[in-house]
């Protein structure tokens, strides 16, 4: 009987024992996971940030910039933590967002054919969230690419997915990019025209005035100065920020200097010259 009782409190201390250990790993895996997870969308969103802060190009440029040494650091780190959650959590709920930030990153260190594989995988999971994107960054992989035909057809499509869905954000970056796409290859004619389109869109003021200057710009490409008159008056009307007002006031001047009002624009280039709050220009 004696014998029992201990084989007994034997097998229950056991079985306490292996609890004890598998909650021990699961608790260890967990915060693994969660290490994980926190390093790389740490770093992904410190990437972003260096971008925003260093990278001051215009709105519709179609080229991408070079990072800093710094963002090209964060994008590492960004990819490496986020390829061990999908080698060693791949059940988890942060796969999706996972490969999304590993491709982004991809894509700004200018790796476009690794970029673009893995916006493929995402667009796969057919994931609510990430679905439409993926494929509005799979048409700008092919463009960068130059894979021109399949990435315009590619971003023609993503458009008319986001007006059906009423997705104004993709919709405004699917216009961004195939603008920036049609001035790289000098069509301004048909920029212009998909500019007024875009114009249409419920956009913030400081967009909606930044958008203007780049028509304005566009309409002295095209040698039409009444039009990029119109244009920069049109941004100075609204709300630009402090570079775009700058911009517009010296291109205005200049325009109108091309139809023939030299004493104006020589006014307006003396009040810009005299004016303390433009000496950064």
């Amino acid at each position: 009987m004696k014998n029992k009782i201990r084989k007994y409190y034997s097998f229950m201390l056991l079985v306490s024992s292996l609890m004890i250990i598998s909650s021990c790993s699961m608790w260890n895996n967990f915060t693994a996971y969660y290490n994980r997870f926190y390093i790389a969308e740490t770093a992904f969103e410190a990437g972003e940030e260096d971008i925003l802060l260093n990278q001051k190009k215009p709105l519709f440029q179609f080229k991408e910039e070079k990072l800093t040494s710094n963002a090209n650091k964060e994008f590492d780190i960004t990819i490496q933590y986020s390829s061990k959650i999908l080698q060693f959590n791949k059940d988890t709920k942060y796969v999706n967002k996972a490969i999304y930030i590993i491709a982004k990153s991809y894509y700004y260190k200018g790796q476009f054919n690794k970029a673009l594989r893995k916006f493929i995988e995402l667009d796969g999971l057919n994931d609510e969230d990430y679905g439409l994107e993926a494929k509005l960054w799979i048409a700008r992989c092919e463009l960068q690419m130059r894979n021109f035909n399949s990435g315009v057809e590619k971003l023609a499509q993503v458009k008319k997915i986001a007006i059906t869905r009423a997705d104004e954000e993709v919709l405004y970056q699917s216009y961004i990019t195939e603008i920036g796409f049609m001035i790289y290859r000098e069509e301004f004619s048909k920029a212009v025209q998909k500019i007024e389109e875009l114009s249409k869109l419920d956009l913030e003021d400081e967009i909606k005035s930044e958008v203007e200057y780049e028509l304005g710009m566009l309409y002295v490409s095209l040698n039409d100065y009444n039009k990029a008159v119109l244009a920069f008056e049109n941004v100075l009307e609204g709300d630009p920020n402090f570079d775009i007002e700058f911009k517009s006031k010296l291109e205005y001047a200049k325009a109108i200097k091309q139809l023939g009002r030299s004493e104006e624009a020589l006014e307006k280039l003396n009040t810009l010259r005299d004016d303390t709050k433009y000496e950064p220009h």
